[in-house]
């Protein structure tokens, strides 16, 4: 089932983004999907029409009719939507059938709170006429008895429209499972989380999925423009000296054995923040490495990377006839290296996610593998150089960042810095994951594989809502 919520570009047909969306779910499938769709060999289930910004859900089912009219259209196809929001449209979807789903008459209402021992809901609400219709919905039922010790009947009879009436009940849920007696597996050894500040975190998640229209939460996917405007500046600017710190670090320390002149060592800091510069504004959104293969890895971007610090360098102390070929040559050993690792990794992949932030700790074991592989072309550089020759150190201080960042490394380091940023704000937890297991708990989350989402849109929408001081 894919949720049409994350259907964001316009300009994007309903078929890829259907291969890139069952592709980013079941990851050993990619180069699979799209020959799948074409040879009607899967059966797309598209829910959440309705979950979609009013001003494009008509869109979306003009793309999906395209989509029947075109090379990839599937044998058979659901789609899921609210019934009022889609009469409200112009454009009807070119199905062949529909089903309305109807509410629960009186008697089955009745019926369903008397085989489960609820009969005295029954008696609190039967005689009002607009609580039985907000209970005929089986969503809205099943909040209601879960949320039933915290709700005034005398005060819910007296509110006039649906909206409140929902919004009251929907309070009152949130109220009786933050308040309700749990056997936490998330917490226990330690304190959970304060009611308050567990409806702070909700409040802040629901916000960011209702900006972004989406209803699935991954931990690994949370980018920067997350940040208010003055803490995405910290962001970049921390981000930035970071970078920057690890090429000087990593060009000053191993000539501390060296002959070097004052003037060397500041020419190796400036050249290694001009070789940095190119990181922070080639990587503005987080990318972790889903899956390692050749492809991929696109190692064209490892010989520019490292081209574009070996001519900073370069230039940083003048050109030198000795110096620029033993650059070269140690920079593409240590490639090739690389590039014969990515032919024969076609196994390191995540098959499917398992787990919270899988994708960040994937991209980790990759960069940690990629900076032993270049450490040891850096040591054959050594030694087929005569030893540790000044062009070899420069070697080290660009290949190694070079591929460490490039490789997973970069991903890695952009997570921690907005994690750490969102948690000095009071926005998430240090322990997001375990945090999000707590909220499953309270039976606010569900969770399927490393994804999380509201148990209903609706009840996303209510935390989405609700006014907090904090933010």
């Amino acid at each position: 089932m894919c949720n049409l919520s994350s259907w964001r570009d316009d300009r994007q047909t309903i078929a890829d983004w259907l291969v890139t969306t069952i592709e980013s779910q079941f990851l050993p499938l990619k180069g699979l999907i799209r020959e799948w769709l074409k040879n009607q060999r899967i059966i797309p289930l598209l829910d959440g029409l309705d979950e979609l910004q009013s001003t494009r859900q008509e869109l979306c089912v003009q793309a999906i009719n395209e989509l029947m009219k075109g090379e990839y259209r599937p044998k058979h196809l659901v789609v899921c939507s609210r019934l009022g929001e889609y009469e409200n449209y112009d454009t009807r979807l070119e199905l062949s059938n529909s089903i309305s789903l109807k509410s629960l008459t009186n008697s089955q209402l009745q019926e369903y709170l008397s085989n489960i021992s609820h009969t005295y809901f029954w008696q609190s609400i039967s005689n009002n006429p607009n609580l039985l219709k907000l209970a005929r919905n089986p969503l809205l039922l099943n909040v209601s008895i879960l949320a039933y010790e915290e709700i005034s009947f005398e005060q819910w009879q007296k509110l006039t429209s649906v909206e409140d009436r929902t919004q009251y009940l929907l309070d009152s849920y949130v109220v009786r499972m933050l308040s309700r007696d749990i056997d936490s597996k998330a917490y226990i050894k330690q304190k959970f989380p304060s009611s308050h500040q567990t409806r702070l975190w909700l409040i802040w998640l629901a916000q960011q999925l209702q900006r972004e229209s989406q209803t699935e939460f991954l931990i690994e996917k949370m980018q920067p423009n997350w940040l208010k405007p003055t803490d995405l500046r910290i962001y970049n600017i921390t981000l930035l000296i970071i970078i920057i710190s690890i090429f000087s670090l990593t060009t000053v320390l191993p000539t501390i054995t060296q002959q070097l002149s004052f003037s060397d060592i500041i020419g190796l800091v400036i050249g290694s923040i001009g070789a940095s510069f190119p990181f922070k504004y080639l990587y503005k959104q987080i990318t972790p490495i889903e899956s390692f293969k050749f492809p991929q890895v696109k190692i064209y971007k490892l010989f520019l990377g490292y081209g574009v610090s070996v001519l900073i360098l370069s230039l940083a102390f003048g050109v030198n006839t000795q110096l620029i070929p033993r650059l070269i040559f140690g920079g593409i050993f240590s490639l090739v290296l690389l590039g014969n690792l990515a032919f024969t990794s076609e196994r390191l992949e995540i098959k499917q996610r398992k787990a919270p932030n899988q994708d960040i700790f994937y991209s980790t074991r990759i960069s940690l593998i990629f900076i032993l592989i270049s450490c040891l072309g850096l040591g054959l550089t050594i030694t087929l150089t005569d030893g540790i020759a000044f062009s070899t150190l420069i070697t080290g201080a660009t290949v190694v960042p070079t591929i460490a960042l490039l490789t997973g490394g970069m991903a890695c380091l952009q997570h921690f810095l907005l994690r750490f940023l969102l948690w000095r704000n009071g926005y998430i937890p240090w322990n997001y994951a375990r945090f999000l297991h707590y909220a499953e708990e309270r039976l606010f989350i569900i969770k399927i594989g490393g994804r999380y989402q509201f148990f209903h849109k609706l009840l996303q929408d209510h935390f989405a809502n609700m006014k907090s001081e904090k933010f």
